[in-house]
C-alpha cells in the first residue's frame, strides 16, 4: 500500500509540474517554452536511485540502520536536481508600477518539488525490497522528514505567489485611482462643460440646415414667376 501511495503521488506531482497554460509551462521559471519534467522522468529518475542502491547493497536483507542513514544522506547530498528538470533556477518578474516589481511564477527547481519526489521515489522503491526492521524505521523516517520539508518548502512557494497578487491588486487599485484624479484633473483644465457643449452644437446644426433651406429657395427664385 506504501508502495502503490508512494507512486501514486509521484505521477500525480509529475502531472501537476507539467501543466501549462497558452503553450507556457508553469513550474518552468523563465524557461516557459520547456517542458518542466520529461514524459521519462519517472522511469528514469527511480531507475537512478534504485541502480545506485543496488550497486552498494546486493543483499537488502543485510542492510543496518547506518548504512541506510548514510547511503540516503550521500544521495541526497550529491543529488543534482536541476539536471532532472527543464526548469530555471530564475523566475518570472513582472513590473507593476514605475518602482516595484513582483516574482509572478515559480519553479520547480525548488527544494520543495525535489523533496517531495525524494520522499516517494525512496518509500516506492525501498518499502517492498526485504530491508530488516531497523533499515526500514530509517527509510520511513527519511521519506517522513522530506516529506514535511516538501509541505513546508512548497507552502512557502503559494504565500510568495499569493503576496505578489495581493501586490499586483493595489497596484491596479492605486493606479485606478491615480487615472481617475488625472481624468478630473484634465477635465477641469480644459474646462468643457459636456451638457454646454452637446447644446451649442445641436444649435448649430440647426443654423446649418436653416441656412441650406433659405439658400435652396434663394436659388429657385427667378424673374419669370413675377410676370
Amino acid at each position: 500500500v506504501a508502495q502503490t501511495t508512494a507512486m501514486s503521488t509521484l505521477e500525480n506531482f509529475v502531472s501537476y509540474s507539467n501543466t501549462a497554460v497558452n503553450g507556457e509551462f508553469l513550474f518552468s521559471g523563465i524557461n516557459t517554452d520547456v517542458q518542466t519534467l520529461s514524459d521519462t522522468f519517472i522511469a528514469d529518475f527511480t531507475k537512478d536511485f534504485k541502480d545506485a542502491f543496488d550497486l552498494q547493497f546486493p543483499d537488502p536483507s543485510a542492510v543496518s540502520a547506518d548504512d541506510m542513514k548514510t547511503f540516503l544522506t550521500d544521495y541526497q547530498d550529491n543529488l543534482d536536481w536541476s539536471v532532472w528538470t527543464g526548469a530555471s533556477e530564475a523566475t518570472m518578474s513582472s513590473r507593476i508600477s514605475t518602482s516595484e516589481t513582483v516574482s509572478t511564477s515559480t519553479t520547480a527547481n525548488s527544494d520543495g518539488f525535489k523533496n517531495l519526489v525524494l520522499a516517494s521515489v525512496i518509500s516506492s522503491q525501498l518499502v517492498n525490497t526485504g530491508l530488516n526492521a531497523s533499515a526500514l524505521a530509517v527509510v520511513n523516517g527519511t521519506t517522513t522528514s522530506l516529506a514535511g520539508s516538501a509541505i513546508s518548502g512548497i507552502d512557502t512557494q503559494r504565500s510568495k505567489i499569493g503576496l505578489s497578487q495581493e501586490r499586483v491588486e493595489k497596484a491596479n487599485t492605486y493606479m485606478s485611482a491615480q487615472k481617475t484624479i488625472i481624468d478630473t484633473q484634465l477635465t477641469n483644465l480644459i474646462g468643457v462643460d459636456t451638457y454646454e457643449a452637446s447644446t451649442r452644437l445641436t444649435t448649430l446644426l440647426n443654423q446649418v440646415e436653416t441656412s441650406y433651406s433659405i439658400t435652396s429657395k434663394i436659388q429657385g427664385l427667378s424673374l419669370v414667376n413675377y410676370l
